[in-house]
């Protein structure tokens, strides 16, 4: 089986969640280890379902799309479903279990 596949929207994203240096300057060193550690557990995961760090949580009202995945000090980042038509559960809630692709959108605080 595969891991999750990511992408990033942007390069500064990118830059952020794959080089230490860059987060630490920019989140400070607690939210960087935190970000490495749940860029390293989705790599690591099958499907996102298989993610319990950071606690995902639906970000968009119709429970379709949008994730959070906290971080520390009040930090989250916020990935977006990479499929086109993600599959959903009779509940029409996205069913997480066949989540294989991921766009890591933002980091941001939380409100």
């Amino acid at each position: 089986m595969d891991t999750v596949e990511l992408s990033f929207l942007t390069k500064r994203l990118r830059d952020l969640c794959e080089h230490e240096v860059v987060a630490k300057r920019e989140l400070g060193a607690g939210v960087a280890a935190a970000l490495r550690r749940r860029v390293a557990d989705l790599r690591a995961a099958m499907s996102i379902d298989e993610i319990s760090a950071g606690k995902p949580h639906d970000l968009d009202a119709s429970g379709q799309r949008l994730l959070g995945i906290t971080l520390r000090e009040g930090y989250r980042l916020v990935v977006d479903v990479n499929h086109s038509n993600p599959h959903l559960l009779e509940s029409d809630v996205m069913d997480r279990s066949v989540v294989t692709r991921i766009k890591l959108l933002r980091i941001e605080k939380q409100p």
